[in-house]
């Protein structure tokens, strides 16, 4: 079975993985970001949504956040990535799915 390919990306102090599937999607992994409403996130948001944009691919990510209130911190995350164009998949716990413009 072929490998699959991933690649990190880098904002500041944002990081994330991107897989990509064998199916040609790609998934979005291990956001994260030290510092909270400083643009990190949506630099780092730019950066992927362009990429796959680039090389035509779908995109797949959860809006799945931990600890207190984290069915409120899911949901501002899901409004969060529909900014860059998500949208809602309608399954628990929330996600969301893009397609290339």
């Amino acid at each position: 079975m072929p490998k699959a390919t991933a690649y990190s990306f880098k904002h500041k102090s944002a990081t994330a993985t991107v897989q990509i599937y064998f199916d040609g999607t790609c998934g979005v992994y291990n956001v994260q970001s030290e510092k909270r409403k400083k643009g990190h996130g949506t630099g780092l948001m730019k950066k992927i949504v362009k990429w796959a944009d680039k090389h035509d691919r779908t995109v797949l990510i959860t809006a799945d956040a931990f600890g207190p209130k984290s069915f409120k911190k899911n949901k501002d995350l899901a409004d969060f990535y529909k900014r860059f164009g998500f949208l809602d998949a309608k399954n628990p716990p929330i996600y969301l799915k893009r397609f290339p413009r």
